[in-house]
């Protein structure tokens, strides 16, 4: 081999070996996620400012914002409010923004389904899971609005499904969940969601038990 060519070659194997192993996003919370406790549920996720949280049993956020100051957020929320069809919600996010992707799967045993939303035009992401946990008649979500590539925002996202955990709860016994939920029968809820500008404070309709 000429002395030229094999001055290159070891530059050549570090440009293949880095494009095949490119570097996670994730992989620098892996030592440093926080856990985090709602109403009924228990959680891991990045340990990211902190703008909104919820005490309610019946309906609340988490809502982290991601680095960065782009206006890209975590939430995680949960009501007892009638559940709207993810597919459904695909139009709340904007005209731009279509299903690219589908999986129904479990979380913490509960069934599950995930969305990847995409809007081409802007090169926006957004990830929806939608569960419930047994024995619970509230319905959570995950959204997950980041500034990253699809793949790297999906692993994130799935990370804190894995580490998703029910709890029990004054609010899940099934005599108060029977009284709740009939007295609730045909709500809708009020909440807007979306890749918008970080959600404010956005009330669901209030379960009827608090009256």
């Amino acid at each position: 081999m000429a002395p030229a060519t094999r001055s290159l070659l070891p530059v050549a194997l570090f440009a293949v070996a880095t494009s095949a192993c490119p570097t996670r996003a994730v992989d620098r919370f892996d030592a440093e996620w926080q856990a985090v406790e709602v109403p009924g549920l228990a959680l891991s996720m990045p340990p990211w400012t902190v703008r909104e949280t919820g005490a309610q049993w019946q309906f609340g956020r988490h809502v982290l914002d991601e680095p960065g100051g782009r206006e890209r957020f975590m939430e995680v929320q949960w009501t007892l409010a009638t559940p709207t069809k993810l597919e459904e919600l695909v139009v709340l996010y904007g005209p731009d923004f279509q299903i690219a992707s589908r999986e129904v799967g479990t979380v913490a045993g509960g069934d599950a389904t995930t969305l990847l939303l995409a809007a081409p035009a802007s090169g926006k992401h957004v990830g929806v899971t939608s569960w419930r946990c047994v024995d619970d008649p509230r319905n959570f979500m995950l959204t997950s609005f980041l500034a990253r590539a699809p793949a790297d925002l999906l692993a994130l996202h799935r990370r804190v499904l894995a580490s998703v955990r029910c709890r029990p709860s004054p609010g899940g016994s099934p005599s108060s969940s029977r009284s709740i939920r009939s007295c609730c029968r045909g709500r809708r809820s009020g909440a807007t969601v979306g890749p918008g500008p970080a959600p404010r404070a956005t009330r669901r309709a209030r379960p009827c038990a608090s009256r």
